[in-house]
């Protein structure tokens, strides 16, 4: 039955989209590839940041034409019509260019000529994701295979996303991560550090402490951290005057941790803060597990306190 099932797998995951399907190579029929054209796609982000945020701003001393699509929260009606958007202007655009896991794009035969690239959210290789977990159900899975090129930080960890990705290694290019640029500039780090204080003054000159763990779970529908493992009474209590403790959860994670009214002068929650990257300029010391957060870090040469309570 489970031999079956992977089988029968990806077959299920084009037969759930074959109205999306059957709109795709339609309008590829219709509509000719425009040579200019690039799409930016977001299916977990309602705006861009990140590396899909660097490439546009790049992009924007060149003459293309840039179409963004990004789409986190909304209702039926709403998702429907962004998948449908996407689908017309993926048919229609010479590169796509995404950052995450994304679904609907999984199922398509994308058009020949068109350079359907993963720009993956993370730095380097830490924790196991895509088809590198050791648990993972559906190896026959349609999910990431399509890409025609990803791009990695290092030549060390090709092979780690050819596995990951179920993609040739020739598809994935060592050309480094466009978000870490921002820590080799010194006027936009200093600018971003203002921006910073400015929204959270209670931040300034204080020794600021970042928790940044990865969520647990077998996806984004099940992810979530231990309550158990994080108390914050007795962070609370270890704290001096000086100190503020940030919390940063994954996005994925839907379990947000309380924290009481008379602790908020120590302990803030900022899970919602678009970048991390901006916050890591302006931490002190950081606590994390298996996040990739530790290889943007290091570029700030500042403590990391590796906090595993589950291995």
């Amino acid at each position: 039955m489970k031999k079956l099932k992977k089988i029968l797998y990806p077959i299920l995951q084009r037969l759930k989209r074959v109205v999306q399907i059957f709109f795709y190579d339609l309008c590829t029929i219709l509509f000719k590839c425009k040579e200019k054209q690039i799409l930016i796609a977001s299916n977990t982000k309602n705006e861009l940041h990140g590396n899909l945020l660097y490439i546009y701003d790049e992009l924007q001393k060149y003459d293309y034409d840039i179409k963004i699509l990004t789409m986190n929260k909304g209702n039926f009606i709403k998702r429907i019509k962004y998948e449908f958007k996407v689908l017309l202007n993926s048919a229609t655009s010479k590169y796509i260019l995404i950052d995450d896991f994304f679904p609907l794009m999984y199922v398509l035969n994308i058009r020949k000529g068109t350079k359907f690239i993963q720009v993956w959210h993370a730095l380097g290789a830490f924790k196991r994701v895509g088809y590198s977990r050791l648990d993972i159900d559906n190896q026959n899975s349609l999910t990431h295979r399509n890409y025609t090129d990803t791009i990695v930080s290092s030549e060390d960890i090709v092979d780690n996303y050819a596995e990951a990705f179920g993609i040739d290694s020739n598809k994935v290019h060592p050309l480094g991560i466009p978000r870490t640029d921002m820590f080799f500039d010194t006027v936009k780090k200093e600018k971003t550090k203002q921006q910073i204080y400015e929204k959270y003054p209670n931040l300034k000159q204080k020794r600021v402490i970042l928790f940044a763990p990865t969520f647990r779970g077998q996806g984004r529908r099940s992810a979530h951290y231990p309550e158990e493992y994080i108390d914050l009474d007795k962070i609370y209590e270890s704290l001096d005057e000086k100190d503020i403790f940030i919390l940063k959860l994954h996005p994925f994670i839907k379990n947000q941790l309380v924290i009481k009214e008379e602790y908020k002068d120590k302990i803030i929650d900022l899970t919602d803060y678009k970048d991390i990257n901006e916050l890591l300029l302006i931490t002190n010391l950081l606590i994390t597990d298996y996040s990739s957060v530790i290889f943007e870090y290091s570029f700030i040469e500042n403590p990391i306190i590796f906090y595993v309570p589950d291995l």
